[in-house]
């Protein structure tokens, strides 16, 4: 996805052209998909297209030069590996490992299970557990929902009955489920955890096509008059995350009658950056509030507003994931760098391409002759780091899976400020890694 839209598509042919005209040119492109024709999508449309507009403004790449470029700084000389920052361990005591890791990995079984029915089938496979959920399917189509609320679900409760046996959570532990799905709405669960003695909030992930819009959809807020974050509508325009007050009702009543129960909220990647946030606006009325952030994205929060989150939000990153490195300050240096190896290189392009991928495939450095780099592309985006920025919210739990071995340390953002370009970058943010890795950790130290 950060390949197709990182450069601008007209090449030399078009370079000259004004930002109004890119804008232009990028809103007729995104109405091509636009999914529900509102004003909100409306809006969002004309928003995304001036931030494509000045991202891309004055490339002159094609597909093809950008892959190729990527493949020269993956394997390029000029490389810096990230520094070594590795952070003094927390001493809140459910982050400290190894205590905290089962813990971990039973809220992760929440924030994957918010997906619904299509991870359900891919992360529980074979015939007994598909002939569960259809048992539990017919079981909920049967079943009248008077204690608990659902909204959105499909006729037959595929998504609630999924979820229900993911975390094997009793029906009557529901609280609230919505499965709504549009712009700025993502869908979410609340529930009772007697086993934690939790009431956990769990927030869904991109999974959808008008999720790719509200990960685009990201502003400058400021939440408790100091904190600057990067937070996108989805917090104030959801009916049941805003403050229009149902969700704290919801909440008034949980802890009237759990009244020594904790609040967990956890999301995973769009789910765990709204998580973040939420936690945030809800600190002050729940002191003893946890969040659970795995694999968020990379632009949360301005750093002045670390110590805000020190105590109550733990961020759980797995390998070389690409989302939580991905700002706009890492893109704008992934293009420097793209540049750079590009004017440094007399080799074809196919023979970039060819040996790049095979090389890249098997894990195997190769060697791409490298020129100077010419002076005017070292000055070029000058001023990039000046820039605001915004950085991870602390604190941050890497775990590096290594030999058969998890290696788990507590990292200072700087360790992920930039974007690591290697074969397993994608595959390390997906659910089924992180679930491998966590079950991995959790056998380790037990």
């Amino acid at each position: 996805m950060a390949t197709i839209l990182m450069f601008n598509p007209f090449a030399m042919s078009n370079i000259n052209m004004d930002s109004s005209e890119e804008r232009s040119y990028w809103r007729w492109q995104l109405r091509l998909c636009k999914v529900f024709p509102d004003t909100e999508m409306h809006n969002a449309i004309t928003d995304i297209a001036a931030l494509l507009a000045s991202f891309f403004h004055g490339s002159d790449m094609v597909l093809s030069d950008v892959v190729a470029g990527l493949l020269l700084v993956a394997h390029s000389p000029h490389q810096k590996p990230p520094p070594e920052s590795e952070d003094e361990p927390s001493n809140v005591i459910w982050m400290k490992l190894p205590e905290s890791t089962h813990e971990i990995k039973r809220i992760f079984d929440f924030a994957s299970a918010v997906y619904g029915w299509p991870i359900y089938l891919i992360t529980h496979r074979g015939c007994i557990p598909w002939c569960r959920l259809c048992r539990n399917i017919i079981k909920c189509r049967k079943c009248r929902w008077d204690k608990e609320l659902v909204i959105k679900d499909n006729c037959f409760m595929c998504n609630t009955a999924a979820f229900l046996l993911g975390t094997n959570t009793a029906k009557s532990d529901l609280v609230f489920v919505s499965f709504r799905n549009r712009l700025y709405q993502s869908p979410f669960i609340v529930l009772v955890d007697h086993k934690s003695s939790s009431i956990i909030i769990a927030i869904r992930g991109s999974f959808s096509f008008t999720d790719v819009f509200t990960d685009l959809m990201l502003s400058d807020a400021t939440l408790g008059g100091s904190v600057d974050v990067d937070t996108d509508d989805v917090l104030f325009q959801d009916k049941s995350l805003d403050d229009d007050g149902e969700n704290k009702r919801i909440l008034e009543n949980l802890f009237a009658k759990n009244p020594d129960y904790k609040l967990v909220i956890t999301g995973h990647s769009l789910g765990a950056g709204v998580a973040s946030l939420l936690t945030l606006l809800y600190k002050k009325t729940y002191s003893f509030i946890r969040c659970y952030a795995f694999s968020p994205p990379g632009c949360v929060i301005s750093e002045n507003g670390i110590s805000d989150t020190e105590k109550h939000v733990l961020s759980i990153i797995i390998g070389d994931d690409v989302i939580p490195r991905t700002s706009y300050q890492s893109l704008l240096r992934l293009k420097l760098a793209i540049d750079r190896e590009i004017h440094s290189t007399n080799l074809p392009k196919y023979k970039i391409l060819a040996q790049g991928l095979y090389r890249l495939l098997l894990k195997k450095p190769c060697n791409f002759v490298s020129n100077k780099i010419p002076s005017y592309i070292q000055h070029k985006y000058r001023g990039i780091e000046a820039e605001s920025t915004r950085v991870q919210i602390r604190k941050l739990l890497h775990l590096n899976p290594k030999e058969g071995k998890v290696i788990a340390s507590f990292i200072k953002h700087e360790f992920i400020k930039d974007i690591q370009l290697t074969s397993s970058m994608l595959s390390d943010h997906m659910l089924m890694k992180v679930r491998k890795v966590l079950r991995k950790l959790d056998e380790n130290n037990s």
